[in-house]
């Protein structure tokens, strides 16, 4: 889904589990009131950064499941053969690491 959003040039801006819902067979994206609409296209380093915030959503809820790199190679093979985008570089990594160790405050 996020492949096709950001194919369409729309950028969600609040990529994460908690965002993504599954109806009917379906997956789709909720809380859309960060989303921009980009006509001529979203930039790479604009989809790396949410698929930086989907890996780490997930790495941070269920890493006693799955190691994070097999996670993020699984979802950048997807959105690659989806998109022919190859996200999977020392950037996307970076902001990863950066993002699972990042404490927000409330």
């Amino acid at each position: 889904v996020l492949a096709k959003m950001h194919d369409a040039g729309i950028y969600h801006g609040d990529v994460n589990l908690r965002n993504i819902y599954f109806l009917n067979g379906q997956y789709g994206f909720i809380d859309l009131d960060s989303a921009r609409i980009f006509p001529k296209g979203i930039s790479k380093s604009l989809r790396r950064q949410e698929l930086a915030r989907l890996i780490s959503s997930y790495a941070r809820e269920y890493s006693s499941r799955q190691e994070p790199d097999e996670f993020t190679n699984q979802v950048t093979a997807c959105y690659r053969e989806r998109t022919g985008i190859n996200l999977l570089d020392s950037k996307l990594n970076e902001r990863i690491q950066y993002l699972i160790r990042r404490v927000r405050r409330r």
